[in-house]
């Protein structure tokens, strides 16, 4: 390969026109000074390109180089072609990156898109909604504003100037994969309004598939991302369940009734009068609040005796069955609170939903037990989206002996159902 410099004087003894000739006859890559090479292929051809240094690379710390095309021999026949292109490049270049600094200098911080993203902002004098407004309580905005503002340095920084090293680095502060995931996520969700909002152009650089894969920072083991959650045994739950009606609080009626009807706590703790039906005995819980918003479906629940005596006399309609502080009922974390000063094993309140299909499974003989199971707990797993569309029975009626025989079971500790 010919790797002589002509662009320096007496260094060589050839012509760049004689240089050319002579690289077109030997493939590979040959330079010709000023940051110019000429890489050449066997079949003849010839494309000009120039090498040119771009900051310095995150990984291994050293200058970072790139190669901008310029054109082939036979647009470019000279050298002095060549070099007038690479030079309208370079200035080019240095115009962009000067408008591209003073673009990332002026666009706003990431602390306040984020906060803009939560709380809303001004659209032409019209107030626009944050995403916070949708959702129920604070605890997830303020779980954006912990990590992504109190946290580190990334809230400091420019929007538009954020890359992927720049999220990589700030989620190597959080050890744990699980809530370095989310935080990622959180930062992806920020990152999708400011490109929404014009404050910065291209690819997220925190999507899961792009850049961040291949770099490090705590990630999830995706071969064994879903970790069942610990549940009680069946035979544990008849006492565990009788000493809960030892305790008088609206946290242990909730989470009583948790485990009488196999619902998620959120489901449970936001219920209202309105939705129980006393006189058809069925709770129908609005799709806005099951998982994933329950795909716009309604999940119906057969109440039995036992679960009427643990939510006690009817009130308003717009009353909470459990009432607290939090947005005017008990807190989705009350329940686990309550649970664990009773329960010494390993156990939290989802797991009571396994707990649950263990035991009508295993111990009754009803027809078809695990779809019905399946329909208790509001899943539409065995279904595929066809059928989700057209086959919309919830078979309440054949669910009512299911749920009446896991009530049955948790009250057989001697346990005495009283009304609060």
């Amino acid at each position: 390969m010919w790797v002589t410099d002509v662009g320096n004087t007496g260094v060589s003894a050839m012509t760049p026109a004689e240089h050319i000739q002579d690289a077109l006859k030997n493939p590979g890559k040959h330079s010709f000074g000023n940051s110019l090479f000429l890489i050449t292929r066997p079949s003849g051809k010839g494309y000009w390109v120039q090498q040119y240094r771009d900051g310095i690379s995150a990984t291994s710390g050293r200058a970072s180089f790139r190669s901008k095309s310029l054109g082939t021999v036979a647009d470019l026949n000279s050298y002095a072609k060549a070099l007038t292109a690479a030079r309208r490049f370079a200035v080019k270049r240095d115009d962009d990156k000067a408008d591209n600094e003073a673009t990332k200098a002026t666009s706003p911080l990431f602390s306040v898109v984020v906060t803009e993203y939560l709380d809303g902002y001004l659209r032409d004098g019209e107030a626009v909604p944050g995403k916070a407004e949708g959702w129920r309580g604070s605890a997830e905005a303020d779980t954006y504003r912990r990590n992504l503002i109190e946290r580190g340095a990334l809230g400091a920084q420019h929007v538009a100037a954020i890359t992927p090293q720049d999220i990589a680095a700030h989620l190597r502060l959080i050890a744990k994969p699980k809530l370095a995931e989310r935080v990622r996520s959180h930062v992806e969700n920020v990152l999708a309004f400011a490109i929404a909002r014009e404050f910065r152009t291209g690819d997220n650089p925190a999507a899961a598939s792009g850049p961040i894969a291949h770099l490090p920072w705590p990630k999830l083991d995706q071969s064994n991302i879903v970790i069942p959650h610990p549940a009680m045994p069946a035979k544990d739950v008849p006492k565990f369940f009788h000493d809960l009606q030892t305790v008088e609080t609206p946290a242990a009626r909730a989470l009583s009734f948790i485990v009488l009807t196999a619902v998620r706590a959120q489901e449970a703790v936001g219920a209202k009068w309105g939705e129980i039906d006393t006189k058809d005995m069925v709770w129908t819980v609005p799709g806005s609040r099951m998982k994933g918003q329950g795909q716009g479906r309604p999940h119906a629940v057969p109440l039995t005796p036992q679960m009427l005596g643990i939510i006690g006399v009817p009130g308003a309609p717009d009353d909470y069955i459990f009432p607290g502080d939090a947005d005017g009922h008990v807190g989705e974390k009350s329940p686990i609170r309550t649970l664990r000063p009773l329960y010494s094993g390993e156990a939290d309140v989802h797991g009571f939903r396994s707990t649950f299909a263990d035991y009508v499974v295993e111990n009754t003989g009803i027809m078809d037990i695990e779809r019905l199971a399946d329909l208790a707990l509001g899943h539409l797993k065995h279904r595929d989206k066809t059928q989700r569309s057209y086959l919309r029975s919830t078979r309440l009626e054949q669910r009512r002996p299911m749920m009446q025989r896991w009530n049955e079971y948790l009250t057989s500790h001697r346990a005495v159902i009283k009304a609060s």
